[in-house]
Parts: structure tokens; sequence; C-alpha cells
């Protein structure tokens, strides 16, 4: 029995094409963020990798 509001799924294919930019790497700038935004040290930042709360590799901070 289906819902009434309800209709089947459907996907739309939408063909892009970016030029002049590479696409975003999921957590590409976190450590930035917890630097920069949040204000965490560098030893803050390693202890939360370290920790394994974060999916992706420590990344060295901006010189």
């Amino acid at each position: 029995m289906g819902h009434g509001c309800l209709k089947p799924n459907r996907t739309v294919r939408i063909n892009c094409e970016f030029r002049g930019s590479r696409l975003l790497l999921l957590g590409e700038h976190t450590d930035e963020i917890l630097r920069q935004v949040l204000g965490f040290s560098d030893h803050q930042v390693a202890e939360i990798h370290d920790f394994g709360a974060l999916p992706i590799p420590p990344r060295k901070p901006a010189a």
C-alpha cells in the first residue's frame, strides 16, 4: 500500500563541465577551518586526528 503523496524516485542526470577550477575534496579544508576559524592549535588538530575523529589524513599547516 503506497502513500498518496509519494511518487516513484526519478534520477536526473545533469551534464556539467567545470573549466578553470577543480572540485573540492571532502574534508580538504578541515584543518584550516579548525585552526583559522575555530582557533585550534596545531597540537589540538593533531590530537583530533590521533583520536580518529576525522576520517581524513592530517594536513601540514600553511607557512
